[in-house]
Order: C-alpha cells, then sequence, then structure tokens
C-alpha cells in the first residue's frame, strides 16, 4: 500500500532558536514556487539503531544517523506551486480544484507523484493524492473530508487527530480504506546525517488503515529542518508478531536548490520608516535599501506580529523589482508591522522586520451651539430655573456661563464637561439680569460660543401688612388660574422659619423654585413668571418644618 507513504508532504520550516522552533502559516507558504533536488538514503533491517532513535522523543535530542548503510538512490524533485501543474491528475476535480499547495515528486523519467494540500487558517489540510507512471494514472487517492497533516501553529508539543475515509483507485480497482491519524509534534533537537548536523522539530504521525477487514499500523516521523537545510524522514511499519522490520529514507536537499544560484544571505537594511516610528500617515511609502545577490524582494504588512493570514495580512507583495513600495488607507492610531526579504532563482533570504504606528485621527471642533430656552430676554424668571440648548453635531460635552454682564469676567455659574444638553441653575438673585451662554468641546478642541442671552429674575417675596395669621402654615390658591404668563402665588406662615416653594409639572419634574430661604412669619406673595414653560398642569408645593402643602395651577398660552 504505496499511498500510505504519501501521506504527509514534505514541507519545510525555519526558525532563530532551537527551544522555540515553530512553523506558521507563513513558513509554508513561503514554499511555494520552490523547487529542490534531493539525495536519498536507504536502510533496511531489524536495526536497534532505527528502533532506538525513534524511540527518543522530548526536548534537544539527538538522532544519529550516520551509523546507516548509504544507497545513493534515484534523485527525485519536489515542487511546491500554487496549483497543480500541468499533467497533475485531476487538478480540476474536487477535491483537488481547492488545493492551494501542491507537491510533485518526480522519480525516474516515467513516474511522477502528486500531494495535494489546502492552506487554512489552522493547517494545511490534506485533499488527496496521485501518481502517474508511463504517462498513465496508477494509483490516485481521494478524501470524503480534508485531513488536517499539519497543525499551524506547530511547535513542541502540538498534538491533533485527525480521520476520514479515502477511496483508492489502483491498476482500475477501486477500495475504501477508513483513516485514523494521531500526530504529535514530540521532539526537538539535532540530527545527524553523513552531510551534517541540523536542528530540528520532530513530528510522529500514526496511521491505522482499515480495508476490507485487514488493518495496518503506520507511524510516520519526519524531522523539519530549521535553517532550510536538510530533512530526514523514517517510516516505520508496525505488524503484531515477534520481529519488528523497519525501513528508513533519508532525503537531504542539496544546498543548491533552483539550479546552482545560492540565495541572498543579508536582509535588506536602511529600512524606512524606522523602527517603532509613531504619528505616520496613513498614507506612506516604505523603503529600504537593495541586497546585492537579489533580484527582487517579497514584502509583507500585517496588523500582527505573527504575520498570519488567519488573521489579518494586508500587503503580500512577491517579486518587487523596486526598493519602495507605497501602502494607503491604513487605520488611524493602529500599529503595523512590516517585513522584507531578498529573492533570487536560488530562493529567498532573510527577513528584516520593523514596525510603526499611524498617528490619530485629525477630528475638527464642534461647531456654535444653539440656546433654546428660556429665550432672549425673557422676565420675571425664577431664581432657580433649567437652561437648555440644542444638540451640537460632533460634540463630547458642554461648557456652559451664566454671569452679570456680557463679559463674563467673573462669572456667576462655570461648568464644564456637560454630557446632556441642560442645566439646572440654582440660588440666582431675585430682581438680576443674567447673561449665559454655551459652548460645545470634542478631541479636536473648544467650538465658538453660542450667542448671548440674557433673562431676568423674579422680584423678592413681598409681606402684606396687617395680615391675619393662622395657627398652621396655609397656602392659597394661586391667582390667576388658569394664568398666561404670569402667576400671584401665596402662603402664610404662623412663625419665622426655612421655606422652599417649588414648582413640578405634570411628571413630577422640578421645573422651578421661587423661594427657597428662611422667612419671618406673615401671609408672604411671589409671581411666578412662566415664559419658558410649555401650557399644562403644575404642581407647586410649599415645604416648612414638618409641614408640605401642595395645589395645582394650569398654564394657558
Amino acid at each position: 500500500m504505496r499511498f500510505l507513504t504519501l501521506l504527509l508532504p514534505l514541507l519545510l520550516l525555519g526558525s532563530d532558536a532551537l527551544a522555540q522552533i515553530t512553523i506558521t502559516r507563513s513558513d509554508v507558504e513561503a514554499l511555494i514556487g520552490e523547487t529542490r533536488t534531493r539525495t536519498d538514503y536507504a536502510a533496511t533491517g531489524p536495526g536497534a539503531t532505527i528502533q532506538a532513535l525513534i524511540d527518543a522523543s522530548g526536548a534537544n535530542q539527538t538522532w544519529d544517523f550516520t551509523t546507516l548503510a548509504y544507497d545513493a538512490g534515484t534523485p527525485a524533485t519536489e515542487t511546491y506551486t500554487t496549483s497543480a501543474p500541468d499533467g497533475a491528475p485531476g487538478a480540476d476535480e474536487a477535491p483537488f480544484n481547492t488545493a492551494s499547495l501542491v507537491s510533485t515528486q518526480e522519480i525516474g523519467a516515467d513516474s511522477v507523484n502528486y500531494s495535494f494540500l489546502d492552506l487554512r487558517s489552522d493547517g494545511a489540510y490534506f485533499l488527496g493524492f496521485s501518481s502517474t507512471s508511463n504517462g498513465s494514472e496508477s494509483e490516485r487517492g481521494t478524501y470524503d473530508q480534508a485531513i488536517r497533516n499539519f497543525a499551524l501553529p506547530l511547535s513542541f508539543g502540538t498534538a491533533w487527530t485527525s480521520s476520514a475515509t479515502v477511496t483508492v483507485t489502483a491498476d482500475g480497482q477501486s477500495f475504501t480504506v477508513q483513516e485514523d491519524r494521531d500526530l504529535e509534534a514530540d521532539g526537538y533537537g539535532t540530527i545527524v546525517l553523513p552531510t551534517g548536523s541540523f536542528e530540528v522539530l520532530r513530528v510522529r504521525q500514526t496511521i491505522t488503515a482499515t480495508a476490507s477487514g485487514f488493518t495496518t499500523t503506520q507511524t510516520l516521523y519526519t524531522w523539519y529542518d530549521a535553517s532550510f537545510g536538510a530533512l530526514a524522514s523514517v517510516i516505520a511499519i508496525e505488524v503484531p508478531v515477534v520481529g519488528v522490520t523497519y525501513t528508513a529514507t533519508y532525503s537531504e536537499i542539496d544546498g543548491d536548490p533552483g539550479g546552482g544560484t545560492t540565495p541572498p544571505a543579508t536582509a535588506p537594511t536602511g529600512l524606512t520608516p524606522a523602527d517603532g516610528a509613531s504619528d505616520q500617515p496613513t498614507d506612506l511609502t516604505l523603503g529600504w535599501n537593495g541586497v546585492a545577490e537579489a533580484t527582487s524582494y517579497d514584502l509583507q504588512v500585517a496588523d500582527n506580529a505573527s504575520f498570519s493570514k488567519a488573521m489579518t495580512v494586508l500587503v503580500d507583495e512577491q517579486g518587487l523589482t523596486a526598493t519602495s513600495f507605497a501602502v494607503s488607507d491604513l487605520a488611524d492610531d493602529a500599529t503595523y508591522y512590516w517585513r522584507v526579504r531578498g529573492r533570487n532563482d536560488g530562493g529567498t533570504g532573510p527577513w528584516a522586520t520593523q514596525t510603526f504606528t499611524t498617528a490619530s485621527a485629525t477630528v475638527d471642533a464642534p461647531e456654535a451651539v444653539t440656546l433654546s430656552t428660556p429665550p432672549d430676554g425673557a422676565a420675571d424668571v425664577p431664581t432657580t430655573l433649567t437652561l437648555a440648548w440644542q444638540t451640537a453635531a460632533d460634540a463630547a460635552s458642554y461648557r456652559v456661563q451664566v454671569a452679570e454682564t456680557d463679559a463674563f469676567a467673573t462669572p456667576t455659574v462655570d461648568d464644564a464637561g456637560l454630557t446632556t444638553t441642560s442645566l439646572e441653575v440654582e440660588g440666582l438673585a431675585t430682581g438680576a439680569t443674567y447673561y449665559w451662554r454655551v459652548r460645545a468641546t470634542n478631541a479636536g478642541g473648544d467650538g465658538p460660543w453660542s450667542a448671548v442671552r440674557s433673562f431676568t429674575t423674579a422680584t423678592n417675596v413681598s409681606v402684606e401688612d396687617g395680615a391675619t395669621l393662622p395657627t398652621t402654615p396655609r397656602l392659597y390658591a394661586n391667582y390667576p388660574n388658569p394664568f398666561n404668563p404670569t402667576t400671584t402665588l401665596r402662603f402664610a406662615l404662623p412663625q419665622a422659619g426655612p421655606v422652599t416653594l417649588t414648582i413640578y409639572d405634570a411628571t413630577g419634574r422640578r421645573v422651578a423654585q421661587p423661594v427657597s430661604g428662611t422667612l419671618p412669619a406673615g401671609v408672604h406673595t411671589v409671581t411666578f413668571a412662566a415664559h419658558a414653560l410649555p401650557s399644562g398642569l403644575y404642581l407647586y408645593a410649599l415645604r416648612t418644618g414638618q409641614v408640605y402643602l401642595t395645589r395645582t395651577m394650569a398654564l394657558l398660552k
């Protein structure tokens, strides 16, 4: 069942630190378009050495394969493309037509193996495989659902499972295989080949396949090189009998991919804007110094440091011949990450990575506020009243000033940070003229002041001479009633004390308080002016000591 050996694509990866080898989606995508030739090593036998190497897992391992027999084998070409190459069987058929990465193995002059993958946010999903011999299809496998062969991001300890049914067609015969896979990145360390040592992350994949009542278990180990220099794999066929036989195949990628050209050795320098630059415009040009060995450049801009396309990569350009690139429509007050690397026929060089932050959005100050009530020039206004104004566009808050002169040199009221469009003012003098104005504020600054309005408060409470005092507080009916716009309110106090006379509308909201203070004994009268109030029923309430008295009146305009 040769198809079982083709189920894990030979993906290369990179990392800067042995203990932190991690494969991201960007690492896998970096393989797209690469062409590499490998030389095979082979050994077959019960192999105690191989057994020990397979069992060694965990951190900082050493896998030494130098004692194995060398067999030159047949050179094979591994090609990674964004679409199936010409002649790939079934490339335009479901599910292969969704493949974003296709691995091609050419063995000799007549045999070609294809592995179809779909790159998704959480991994590389295996769609199926096909192979040709002498120009005709010899074997094909199609899964009823994609298998996640590669969990992204992949680092030491990552583990996952996949299950699917594959229909295999070989030599004109078809049969169904149920596959259950158990995968784990179970070790990292150093692998030693006859040609040198490499830092690697190892992935163990155990495949249990059942077909026609017969079950086989295959464990495939793959070491992913952190320096893009080499790759090795071991396939262990486990059979439930005494004396296990292991077959090992080792593949070294030659150090000269792409026909002999050496990839750029250094990263671009002189990146602009400078690393960590702030207050950058949302439309800007990224620039860098050229690399001598590079014939073009790759550029990525992202809103995350991992450059993961599962999140947001805003710019992903390959083959740029210039050393600058303009980006536009970035967000205000946002941090961006960008990187650039050189490329030539031999491959890609290291990334140079920097970050910058855009400036905050420019906000215009609000326009002038329009005042509502009381109207300009209003007379007989109570000493406690509510000032109101209209909402100003783009306003975050408001500031209100009330003063006894229109110069507002020493305002009686100066309240800022108001988030509503009204303010209750208390404690004004009776029979006095006041001026008031409002302006709006936001992040762009203060808007202009509104037009200045004025109002005059009602005169002081008067006491009736010679009036007969009751033995308890009294609140008399107002007159006239109904009224427009003024009425006289009258109440009697048998003794001196603190008094409030408050006006409420039909909803219970206090709209005025013409009296608030200590008054002598006697019958008192006060004129209430309702210039700023609408028609309706109102309640006026007298409170003195423990006594609370109320009456109603009607305003008809």
